[in-house]
């Protein structure tokens, strides 16, 4: 026995599964149409995840800035320049280093991370205003619960995305060669 289980409540799990994973990819395509169109107006998601972190956590290094996204350093070093010349984060001094240069939001920075979450917040609030109050707080509930469990999961997800064959662009290692 695997750790799903067995039997029919392992069927009702992958039905189940399935079906989150399938609202999932539909929501990340949806997502990402908006994302493009939002970033042709200056409104990128990665950008706002930034501003989002310097504003938390304050000052950091822009390799602590790629690896909080788990994205490619020369990515976020893109997305910092363009910033610093928009005037939204500043490079600082590390007291007890002086070669870092660690980040910081600025006040112009904080003004349209605030600009940002209010459009946010007001684009979700009239996708859910015609849901009854107790299904938006059982979503927040839910949706909360899996995000947490996902980026609690996110190393075993990795492990196991690594250990897959690509779907396309590789012919299957155990083909004859010329035979397809």
């Amino acid at each position: 026995m695997d750790a799903l289980g067995s039997g029919e409540e392992r069927e009702r799990l992958l039905a189940d599964a399935s079906g989150v994973a399938d609202a999932l990819g539909r929501l990340a395509r949806a997502s990402g149409h908006l994302e493009a169109h939002a970033s042709r107006h200056g409104a990128d998601r990665v950008g706002y995840i930034l501003l989002k972190l310097l504003a938390t956590e304050g000052p950091l290094r822009s390799n602590a800035l790629a690896e909080a996204l788990h994205a490619d350093p020369s990515t976020i070093s893109r997305h910092v320049s363009q910033m610093v010349r928009n005037g939204l984060v500043e490079r600082t001094v590390d007291p007890d280093d002086k070669r870092a240069c660690p980040l910081a939001i600025t006040a112009k920075g904080r003004e349209r991370l605030a600009d940002l979450r209010r459009r946010r917040d007001e684009t979700t609030a009239r996708l859910l205003e015609s849901w009854p109050g107790t299904d938006r707080a059982e979503l927040a509930r839910l949706l909360g619960r899996f995000v947490d469990e996902y980026e609690r999961a996110l190393p075993q997800l990795l492990t196991a995305v690594l250990e897959q064959r690509p779907l396309v662009g590789h012919a299957p290692e155990t083909a004859p060669r010329g035979e397809n």
